[in-house]
């Protein structure tokens, strides 16, 4: 079918998150990141950016977490579903695809879905208080 966009919400939440950094910075496990909570990879080198950079590299990894929710959930989803589902596919894209939240929306189990999300708000072991106030707003919106 076609693909559906992340609706403004759920823009707004992501970048709201992850905030704006122009240089390089550790991120809460350590890993080096830019932009609006960009995960540096291999090759990738920066110093610094300018927002229009960090804009062009958000949209690139929000397109990367649309085709993995597009991949992995293959039942129908409201628009809000979806856009809640690429929020937090945009903050654990290698997890996303083997969570037990994909199990149960696969299964058709919506009600069970937003308790699945609320689980992902950890670093290692500890819980993290921005995680779990980002993954609220996503099963709100996932939700509405």
């Amino acid at each position: 079918g076609k693909t559906m966009k992340t609706n403004p919400e759920a823009i707004s939440l992501i970048k709201e998150f992850e905030g704006l950094k122009l240089k390089p910075y550790a991120d809460l496990g350590g890993k080096m990141t830019i932009g609006w909570g960009h995960l540096i990879k291999p090759g990738e080198r920066f110093s610094s950016i300018t927002t229009a950079q960090a804009e062009a590299i958000f949209q690139q990894d929000l397109l990367d977490a649309e085709k993995v929710v597009t991949r992995k959930v293959r039942v129908k989803l409201t628009n809000n579903q979806f856009s809640a589902l690429v929020a937090l596919a945009f903050n654990i894209p290698k997890a996303f695809g083997n969570t037990t939240l994909v199990e149960v929306l696969n299964a058709l189990r919506f009600d069970d879905a937003p308790e699945q999300m609320l689980r992902w708000h950890r670093m290692g072991k500890k819980p993290v208080k921005g995680l779990i106030r980002r993954r609220a707003a996503e099963a709100m919106l996932f939700v509405s």
